[in-house]
């Protein structure tokens, strides 16, 4: 990145896929589609594929109000934004839930098969969790939507394997 990645990146900005070794897609929305459709979880209605997208950016704004407690802020200034993030979160997590509980064939948002729109979500929601453990308590149908993303084929062996994050706050 440092060595000239960044100038070759469409907009100088990360995330970015490249395909084939020569055709970049910058965004995460554009790259989630894009990889659904490959893989078969982006929904082929258009309309379900909409509501999937509003779930996704949806749980993106969750970036504006996690990512900076969980990457840049330590100490007191750490627990500040942890307890701001908390506040901001608990009624979107309301929403969330409802979306979730509307589907009584879950436990996926669409359910009983994953599809783009949970991945990320998942994502997001881990990040809650790191910040604030019990942060799921009182929404089991949120908790079995994840026990339910951490189990799946694949998913299950990444997240077995990744780095463990550590020093997030200190």
């Amino acid at each position: 990145w440092r060595e000239g990645g960044k100038q070759k990146a469409p907009f100088g900005q990360v995330p970015v896929l490249v395909v084939d070794g020569h055709t970049s897609i910058d965004q995460s929305g554009a790259i989630q589609r894009y990889l659904g459709r490959l893989t078969g979880t982006c929904p082929a209605d258009a309309l379900l594929a909409a509501q999937a997208d509003a779930l996704v950016d949806n749980a993106g704004e969750l970036f504006a109000i996690s990512n900076p407690a969980a990457n840049f802020f330590t100490g007191e200034r750490f627990e500040a934004k942890v307890a701001a993030f908390q506040t901001s979160f608990g009624p979107r997590l309301g929403y969330f839930a409802r979306a979730l509980a509307a589907v009584p064939d879950g436990p996926f948002f669409f359910g009983a098969t994953p599809m783009f729109c949970d991945f990320t979500i998942f994502h997001h929601f881990q990040i809650a969790e790191l910040l604030i453990p019990d942060v799921f308590s009182e929404h089991a149908g949120v908790k079995a939507f994840m026990t339910a993303m951490a189990n799946l084929p694949g998913l299950s062996d990444y997240l077995a394997n990744r780095p463990s994050l550590s020093g997030v706050g200190t």
